[in-house]
């Protein structure tokens, strides 16, 4: 099974989609789920594979969590609609991760609400970051125990509400969400994906109404960020050619990303493109995203290397005048720290999760103009950005204003309405 997720987690590099079928053909002759899970979140990434196939792999992860683990039937916690609920978060994420960004903006708001909070943490190591969620509830440091003493430890704190922070994401603990051990169930933020899990209360999504969301908890803004650091001071517009930059997670890039910035590259005359990814101190990702941008024709784009430290990377956003987003997995934490910067965010909006996130986030700023529904929208779009020219320093400053002032970052406005949702679901299990 070792194996299998090493493959899997290589399996992009191979640039082969008969090949990749093959690898989740062999997954599902292999008991249990981990290499499945392995399979259903890099299956995230691609973009030649049907979105039904997506949701297929998904299914059969979460079929066979179901099979495999009971849910919880009865809980000790009384059925009043009235009365103060305990929330369990679970995630290894609480420490200097975005999830702690999309959390921390809003954890402290919903204390205030009258929510006692817990963290049922699955962290392998910890930080100052960490310091920050035990001041705000019980604090349970669980990466050492099986899923069954997790699910027991719910249980005897009398969790109401588990909220999983994880998905199918590395270090996740899905097999909690099959336990059902709280009365609601949810999952959502750091995963942009339904997992298909049968029983969940409800999933985080933007919008109503897909299939690939059968159960969502309604939520906007779909995200709400606080920077963990403050971000650094904003310089004047580089000189030069107008430098558009993609600042992302490589496996994001693929060839229908390529192809849609090749265009956009060609309807912006003397542009040209930036593209940075902690990914490419891996030969393999340099030479396969080289290789799409070949194809395509761009063949003036500077791979960069991002830099470790936040305050470096933050700074790296002044060195270009706009930012193209991925598809189908749009950006989020990328997308958010360029706004902060005050460089503008062109994004495709596509009919899965993954890919309505950047129109989401642009939706919440007020800023919908950047987001585009085709991809001869993205040009048109792109197009006003180019033609508008450089931002003066004073214009990105309004910008990261705007965003500050924004829904974007209102974490009281978001755990009001979180609250309000997460209540409403306690409602209807009390009175059924």
């Amino acid at each position: 099974s070792t194996a299998a997720i090493n493959t899997f987690l290589c399996a992009r590099t191979l640039d082969v989609s008969g090949t990749w079928r093959e690898l989740v053909e062999v997954a599902m002759g292999q008991p249990g789920t981990a290499a499945l899970r392995v399979a259903a979140a890099e299956s995230l990434y691609f973009d030649d594979l049907h979105e039904s196939e997506v949701i297929a792999l998904h299914r059969e992860v979460g079929d066979r969590l179901g099979k495999t683990y009971s849910p919880t039937r009865r809980f000790a916690g009384t059925r009043d609609p009235k009365r103060t609920l305990k929330i369990g978060f679970l995630s290894p994420d609480f420490r200097c991760h975005p999830v702690a960004s999309f959390t921390l903006s809003f954890l402290r708001y919903l204390k205030e609400l009258g929510f006692e909070l817990s963290f049922y943490s699955l962290n392998l190591r910890e930080d100052s970051i960490t310091e920050r969620y035990k001041e705000l509830g019980d604090f349970h440091p669980c990466a050492r125990l099986r899923e069954t003493a997790i699910a027991q430890k719910c249980l005897s704190d009398s969790i109401d509400v588990l909220f999983d922070l994880a998905g199918y994401t590395v270090g996740g603990r899905p097999e909690l969400l099959a336990i059902h051990p709280a009365p609601l169930v949810f999952s959502g933020i750091g995963y942009p994906a339904s997992l298909q899990i049968e029983g969940l209360t409800g999933e985080l999504a933007d919008q109503d109404g897909h299939a690939d969301w059968p159960r969502p908890l309604i939520q906007k803004p779909l995200l709400c960020y606080e920077p963990t650091v403050d971000a650094p001071a904003i310089e004047a517009a580089s000189s030069g050619a107008f430098t558009w930059g993609a600042y992302c997670n490589a496996k994001k890039i693929n060839r229908q990303t390529a192809m849609l910035w090749s265009e956009v590259l060609r309807a912006t005359p003397g542009s040209r493109l930036r593209c940075m990814s902690a990914q490419f101190s891996k030969a393999s990702e340099r030479t396969l995203v080289g290789r799409y941008f070949d194809e395509v024709g761009i063949g003036n784009a500077e791979l960069v290397e991002g830099p470790v430290d936040y305050a470096g990377y933050m700074s790296e956003f002044n060195a270009v005048d706009g930012i193209l987003d991925t598809y189908p997995f749009n950006g989020a934490t990328t997308t958010l720290d360029a706004l902060i910067m005050g460089v503008p965010v062109v994004t495709l909006k596509g009919t899965s999760h993954r890919s309505r996130v950047g129109a989401s986030l642009l939706e919440g700023l007020g800023h919908l103009e950047w987001s585009a529904n085709d991809s001869d929208d993205v040009i048109e779009r792109a197009q006003q950005i180019f033609t508008a020219g450089k931002r003066p320093s004073s214009h990105r400053v309004a910008l990261r204003s705007q965003v500050h002032s924004s829904l974007l970052m209102d974490g009281r406005q978001y755990a009001r309405c979180f609250g309000l949702a997460v209540r409403s679901h306690w409602e209807q299990y009390c009175n059924p």
